[in-house]
This record gives C-alpha cells, structure tokens and sequence, in this order.
C-alpha cells in the first residue's frame, strides 16, 4: 500500500519548486484515486485520455460496491451553498476553512465570518470535509477552475433543488489519527511534531510553496515543544514572526490546541 504522508514528506524536500508543484499534484491524484467508488481500470483509462466500460467485477469498486453507505446529501448542499457565497472564486481549503468557523486571518479580511454557512460544518473534520469535496468532484457535482477554485456544475442546481441523494461509503469517512496517545514527553513531542508536519504540507500543497518556507523544521519542533496557546505564545518562539503569524498562524494554533484536548502535550 502506499503511506501517503510518507510520499508528501519526501515531496516537502524538493528543492525545484515547478518539480515540487508537479508531484504534489500527482499525489493528489492518488489520494483523489484511492477514495474514489467508481470503476478502478475505468478511471486509470480517464487519466490516460482513453475510454473504456466499466470493468464490473476485477476492480474492488465492481466486485465489492454493497458497502454500508452514508447519506451525504446535506452536508454537500454545505459545500454548495458555501462555494455559491463566495461567488466560486475559493479553492477546497478556504471551503472548509468557512465551514468548520475557521477565524484564519483570510477569511476575517474577507468579512466572510458573516456568512450564514459560516461555521455550520462543524460535525465533520476538515479531513472529512475533504472526502466528501473529492466525492463531489468525482461525480461532477464540482469541478475545478483556475488556480484549482471549486466551481458549480448544473448538476450542483438539481442537488440544491432535492432532485437527488448522494451517498458515500461510510468507511471513507472514519478518518484515523495519526497521533497515537503517549505517557512520555519525548514521544509526546514526536508525536506533535508530525501533526505539525502534516499541516506544514498540506498548507504547502495548497499554497504551492516549499514546506520550509512556512516553518523550517527547527522551528517547528520548537512550537512541537512550547505548544503554545494564543498568538502571543508563539510569537515569542524563535523563527515565528508577525507575517508567518498572520498567514498560518490560526491553523496551527487550532491543530494545537486540538492536539491538547486529545491528551497530546
């Protein structure tokens, strides 16, 4: 099997920030790959500019589809109304940033903690949230617009409108942590570190920036070891200044302070 946060740390590494670019989009599209429920050999045929039938019974997708499902009819009319607020000029992070009340310094200068889809979504993780905006995109309900802004299909109108359900298997969206409970402080800042890690990357994928340019590593294991509480706290952190704060600053404070209420510290 493939360890996807393995493969996004390696990418972190790459210097060449175009090479870099280009394989972040590539490991997107195994993510995307790996969730998806339609035919497997149907959708590597897709990537390959072919066309082929289903295969219906060689792939997992066909031979296994009876999967106990979820009904995720509701919260993709979130998504839909939320993209339909924003005018479709935002991409997926920015998205769910909205709907889990996020109080990122981008959405604040937008004024978009106004909006009535503001913070509704907040019965999913923003992993879940991600899930669900793949499984949106693989049945077309969405679709991606320069700068990889979600955008609306007609098919998102008839949703609005209760002209279908749409479901997804329920598997998909028990999300596992990654950070695994420890009674030692040394594991403990490991174990905070790669949660960090993992949002230094995901930030850097979405941004299109060299993971090091957010928080080098020195950095961030400082910030694994401080943990620190509000803006104040981590500014006060060696290699954290007030522009670093103002761009990633929500996020990592609301992983950490996640991460505490888990019993990490």
């Amino acid at each position: 099997s493939v360890d996807v946060g393995v493969l996004g740390g390696f990418i972190a590494d790459i210097e060449d920030e175009e090479y870099q670019k280009k394989a972040y989009e590539k490991l997107e599209k195994i993510k995307q790959y790996s969730y998806q429920e339609s035919c497997r050999h149907q959708a590597l045929s897709l990537y390959f500019d072919d066309e082929m039938s289903p295969c219906e019974k060689l792939c997992d997708n066909c031979s296994s589809p009876d999967k106990q499902r979820k009904n995720i009819t509701e919260p993709v009319k979130m998504i839909i109304s939320t993209i339909k607020r924003v005018n479709e000029n935002f991409g997926k992070i920015y998205i769910i940033d909205i709907l889990t009340g996020s109080n990122s310094q981008k959405i604040l200068q937008n004024n978009h903690q106004k909006l009535s889809v503001y913070g509704i979504g907040k019965i999913f993780s923003k992993a879940q949230w991600k899930i669900i905006i793949d499984r949106c995109l693989e049945l077309n309900i969405l679709e991606l617009g320069d700068f990889k802004t979600l955008k609306l299909t007609n098919f998102s109108w008839e949703i609005l409108q209760g002209a279908e359900d749409i479901d997804i298997r329920e598997s998909h969206l028990k999300i596992k942590s990654n950070v695994k409970k420890s009674n030692t402080k040394k594991s403990s800042y490991g174990e905070v570190f790669e949660s960090l890690r993992a949002l230094r990357l995901e930030i850097a994928r979405e941004s299109n920036k060299p993971a090091y340019v957010i928080f080098d590593d020195k950095t961030l294991l400082k910030i694994s070891q401080e943990m620190p509480s509000n803006t104040s706290e981590f500014l006060a952190i060696d290699g954290v200044g007030q522009v670093k704060i103002e761009r990633y600053g929500q996020e990592f404070l609301e992983l950490i302070a996640q991460l505490k209420k888990d019993g990490i510290s």
